[in-house]
């Protein structure tokens, strides 16, 4: 017969089945690792930056990428700094939220490398769309990025 364990005693059965419950450990990985201490730094820079882009493009300097632009007067930095401006506001509103959110988890959890990877694919993704787009189309927006980075978390 077993005898049962009183709080007040010390166990004196090391292989009690309510001990082994006790002894389970996760493993360890990125998902329980403690986020890295320089993940919010990280993210405010990628967000200052879209946020300063984004004022820029309002006060009147055209950062949007179009066929026309892009592959007529060779200006290709257009693929990448239509990622980070928006046509307004609203625009800008409905995508930070999800922005700062996979931002930091991809920062946090492996390195800001994760997230600017994300934007440098979406500027590559931009010439693609570009080509099948007529001249005068026009592209901005970091709705794509976002996404990008939601399925990379």
């Amino acid at each position: 017969m077993l005898k049962v364990c009183k709080k007040a005693k010390p166990c004196q059965f090391p292989n009690h089945p309510h001990l082994k419950m006790m002894k389970l450990v996760l493993r360890e990985n990125w998902y329980t690792q403690k986020p890295k201490k320089w993940a919010y730094a990280g993210t405010l820079f990628i967000i200052s930056l879209v946020y300063a882009l984004s004022r820029w493009h309002f006060m009147g300097h055209d950062l949007s990428a179009s066929g026309g632009e892009v592959f007529q007067k060779h200006e290709y930095w257009r693929v990448w700094s239509a990622l980070f401006v928006h046509a307004d506001l609203a625009h800008l509103l409905a995508n930070t939220p999800l922005l700062v959110l996979f931002t930091y988890l991809l920062i946090s959890r492996f390195n800001i490398l994760v997230p600017l990877m994300a934007f440098f694919v979406g500027g590559l993704l931009n010439f693609i769309v570009l080509f099948t787009m007529p001249p005068e189309g026009h592209l901005l927006g970091a709705s794509g990025v976002v996404h990008a980075v939601g399925a990379l978390w």
